[in-house]
């Protein structure tokens, strides 16, 4: 119990970390940047900036925040008023969804405020003192509206929070404790983006709106949306299929 009563502590201690923390941490990378000399920046720049640069830091948090909401659904006390397990698992990943909404939300109104400090609202990068002609040293002639960019920097956020409760969920259901999705979570992260090359492209190093290639290819449809989209269902489906409530009542 006491154990627990920790545990819970520090949970709520870090989705207060995440609330206070995340906008001056966003402020900090953003100002570093978008601020170099000869170069004009835009909001769409702030986007790319900020879901490559940032998420390290704020998918872990993001995380944590997502379990906290749910810590109280995996008690036994709560799992046997359920007339059906499969109804509870719908349930947490119902949340787990709407949470996932409320950070990309969050996140989307904190980059755009901040963002627009440091670049003009309007994509820039047809122009030569723009920051994707610094990096490619071409004119973009075609490049997406800053809603276009906009919209892709929300549904990423959203999808790669749900994708990873999600699977921090699963994970939980099945070895009774969060920490091993939290930490399959870090190794995932640094294996696909902390390496060069990447020894896997399962999720991270394909849902991603790295700035080089946003700006020479565009919004990439296919591996930032559908895909992340697909492997969200895929994990509900996985858990409506496969959880049993014995499952879990071995683990009580």
């Amino acid at each position: 119990m006491y154990h627990r009563f920790k545990l819970d502590k520090i949970f709520t201690g870090l989705v207060y970390l995440f609330v206070i923390i995340v906008p001056p941490y966003i402020w900090l990378v953003l100002s570093e940047v978008m601020t170099k000399t000869g170069i004009q920046y835009c909001l769409s720049d702030a986007y790319c900036f900020a879901e490559s640069y940032c998420k390290y830091f704020i998918i872990p948090l993001a995380a944590f925040v997502v379990v906290h909401m749910l810590k109280y659904n995996f008690r036994a006390e709560y799992v046997v008023r359920m007339q059906s397990i499969r109804k509870l698992w719908l349930t947490l990943c119902e949340k787990v969804i709407t949470l996932a909404f409320l950070v990309a939300v969050y996140l989307l109104i904190t980059v755009t405020c901040i963002g627009s400090l440091y670049g003009q609202f309007n994509c820039n990068w047809t122009s030569k003192d723009s920051s994707a002609y610094a990096i490619l040293q071409v004119v973009v002639t075609d490049p997406p509206s800053v809603w276009t960019v906009m919209t892709a920097y929300f549904l990423i956020v959203f999808l790669t929070v749900a994708v990873m409760g999600l699977i921090i969920t699963l994970l939980w259901w099945i070895f009774d404790t969060p920490l091993v999705g939290y930490a399959g979570m870090i190794v995932f992260l640094v294996l696909e983006l902390g390496m060069r090359p990447s020894p896997t492209k399962l999720f991270f190093a394909k849902v991603n709106m790295d700035p080089t290639s946003v700006y020479y290819r565009g919004i990439n449809y296919d591996d930032m949306i559908i895909y992340p989209t697909l492997v969200m269902l895929g994990l509900i489906v996985t858990g409506y299929i496969f959880i049993r409530k014995k499952d879990f009542f071995k683990k009580q």
